[in-house]
C-alpha cells in the first residue's frame, strides 16, 4: 500500500516537472518568435517630403573663354590650379621657362575641348555629351599631355559675363512641351546643385533627343571646376506625406495604415491621394502627421500586438 502511494506521488510530481517544462519551453519560443518577428517587421517615420519627377541628361557649360597659348613645345608647369581665379596679367603656366599670361580676369581651366569659341546649339549638342562625359572622369585621373607651341593649353573662364549650359535631353512629354524663354529648375546631380536657367534656343534632333541652350545666372564658381555634366530637370514638385503602396491596409472598405504607439500596432483610416509616377509611392492627403510611426510591412504584424522598433 505504502509503495503504491509513493509510486502516485512520484508520477504526479513527474507530470507538473514537465507540464513546467512544457509551459516553459512554450514562454521561450514566444519570446523568441515574438523578437524574430518585431526583427521582420520594417517601419518607417512618416514625414513631409518633397516629391518630384525629374528627366536626365546632359549638359556642358559655357561662358565667355579667352585661351592662353603655349609658348614652346614639351610639358606644362602650372602655375595656377584648375579653378584658381587670377587677375588680367598673372602667370597661368610655363613651358621651357616660357611664361604664358591671363590676358582677362577669370577663371582658370586646363580642359580644353576644342568647342572653345562656338556657340552653336547643334554644333555642341551633335558631339554626343555622353560620351564627351564618360572621356571627362577618365581624362581628369590621367597626365596631360605635353604643350603645344602656339597652341591652347588652359582658357580663362570670364563668370561674370552670360553663362549657358547646352542640354542634350530626351523628348519626353514634359521636354517636349519646353518653350524658349520658359524658366525652368537645373540640376547638377554630380554636386547636387540647383539653379533657374531660362530657355533660349531649341533644337529637335534627328535621333529623338531634344537640345536646349539655357541662359543661367548666379553661377556659383565651384561649378567651373567641371565641362559637362549629368543634368537633372525637375519637375511637378509637391511637398507631403507619401508611404509605400504596400503599406495600405484595407479595412471594411476603408483603406489605412498601421500605425504605432508605445510599441502597440492599431489601424488608422488615412484619405488616399494619388500615386506618385512610376515609384512605390502613394500621397496621404490626411490621417498621417509628421513624426508618425507605421508599418511598411503590414502582413507581419496584427492589431494590439507590441512590436519593438
Amino acid at each position: 500500500m505504502g509503495k503504491t502511494k509513493g509510486k502516485k506521488h512520484y508520477l504526479k510530481d513527474h507530470i507538473v516537472k514537465i507540464l513546467l517544462l512544457i509551459i516553459i519551453v512554450w514562454i521561450v519560443f514566444m519570446l523568441i518568435n515574438n523578437q524574430v518577428r518585431s526583427m521582420l517587421v520594417q517601419t518607417v517615420e512618416v514625414k513631409k517630403t518633397v516629391l518630384e519627377d525629374v528627366d536626365t541628361g546632359y549638359g556642358l557649360l559655357h561662358g565667355q573663354e579667352i585661351a592662353v597659348l603655349a609658348a614652346g613645345d614639351g610639358p606644362a608647369e602650372r602655375t595656377m590650379n584648375e579653378g584658381q581665379r587670377v587677375r588680367k596679367g598673372n602667370a597661368v603656366f610655363s613651358v621651357n621657362g616660357s611664361i604664358s599670361y591671363a590676358s582677362e580676369a577669370g577663371l582658370v581651366s586646363y580642359q580644353i575641348d576644342g568647342l572653345e569659341g562656338t556657340d552653336d546649339l547643334n554644333s555642341i549638342c551633335s558631339t554626343d555629351l555622353e560620351t564627351r562625359y564618360n572621356a571627362q572622369q577618365t581624362d581628369q585621373k590621367e597626365q596631360p599631355a605635353d604643350c603645344v607651341n602656339g597652341a591652347a593649353y588652359a582658357k580663362i573662364i570670364n563668370t561674370f559675363d552670360d553663362v549657358y549650359l547646352y542640354l542634350t535631353m530626351p523628348r519626353t512629354a514634359y521636354v517636349s512641351g519646353l518653350e524658349a524663354e520658359q524658366k525652368i529648375l537645373v540640376r547638377f546631380s554630380d554636386i547636387e546643385y540647383e539653379l533657374q536657367g531660362t530657355i533660349k534656343e531649341i533644337l529637335d534632333a534627328a535621333d529623338g533627343t531634344r537640345y536646349l541652350k539655357l541662359k543661367l545666372s548666379n553661377v556659383k564658381e565651384t561649378v567651373f571646376q567641371q565641362r559637362i555634366y549629368k543634368i537633372e530637370l525637375p519637375y511637378n514638385r509637391l511637398s507631403a506625406i507619401a508611404v509605400p503602396k504596400t503599406a495600405l491596409v484595407e479595412k471594411e472598405g476603408e483603406k489605412g495604415v498601421y500605425c504605432l504607439q508605445k510599441g502597440f500596432v492599431f489601424w488608422k483610416a488615412v484619405t488616399v491621394g494619388q500615386d506618385w509616377g512610376e515609384s512605390d509611392l502613394v500621397v496621404i492627403e490626411d490621417g498621417l502627421e509628421n513624426g508618425d510611426f507605421i508599418v511598411t510591412t503590414p502582413h507581419r504584424v496584427r492589431e494590439g500586438e507590441n512590436i519593438k522598433f
